[in-house]
């Protein structure tokens, strides 16, 4: 795909400015515990920025509104399952895990707390095998879109892309990637809502939506 100068530019723009804010963000970690949940100071707004970005990706832009598109808005409440299930989590188990919570700083500590060492190392098996997964799939991801728009090989679009993330993560840990995160949130706060107009301005507003939509 034939891309400008400018594109270019600002894509190039953004990696160097991710980069450059998890370094900076993370440089002050010293401990395992700042690692791993940034000494537990991140605030209400970094957490949520965090959350959001976090969760919200192409699978929840892009992908559910084709399945709207194609399957009707009937999919939207579907999907509305998602955030009443993460409610009833949220109210009814992590609720009253706060104590046991504040003590740890992994998922295996929290399994240890209940389960002993045998599920510590039980959440430790699975988590692995999980991620292994989820970061594969992520980093294909990346590789592909890189080799599309910019015009890489798929490989160095997956060793730019994911080696990106390492090093910042790796220095910094969960301050660098809170950091970034809240950045992403910026970026999607903006680009959605733009993305969104500029597609309806180019189908000629909602009414074709409304007559199309199952």
């Amino acid at each position: 795909m034939n891309m400008s100068q400018i594109d270019l530019g600002i894509i190039a723009a953004y990696l160097v400015i991710t980069l450059v804010v998890g370094l900076y963000y993370g440089r002050k970690t010293d401990s395992f515990k700042d690692f791993a949940v940034g000494d537990r100071n991140l605030g209400t707004f970094a957490l949520f920025a965090t959350m959001f970005a976090t969760v919200v990706g192409g699978a929840s832009t892009i992908g559910i509104s084709e399945k709207v598109f194609n399957v009707g808005l009937v999919f939207v409440f579907v999907c509305a399952g998602s955030s009443i299930h993460k409610l009833i989590e949220g109210f009814l188990v992590f609720g009253k895990m706060e104590n046991c919570i504040k003590k740890s700083i992994s998922a295996g500590d929290i399994a240890s707390y209940f389960y002993g060492r045998t599920g510590k190392l039980l959440i430790g098996i699975t988590t692995v095998m999980l991620f292994i997964g989820y970061v594969g799939i992520q980093v294909r991801a990346i590789g592909y879109l890189f080799e599309h728009f910019l015009g890489t090989t798929f490989t160095q679009g997956a060793l730019l892309g994911a080696g990106l993330v390492a090093i910042y993560a790796s220095f910094g840990g969960m301050r660098a990637v809170t950091a970034t995160d809240v950045l992403q949130f910026a970026v999607l706060a903006i680009a959605i809502p733009l993305l969104a107009y500029w597609g309806l301005k180019q189908i000629g507003g909602y009414q074709p939506i409304i007559k199309t939509v199952p």
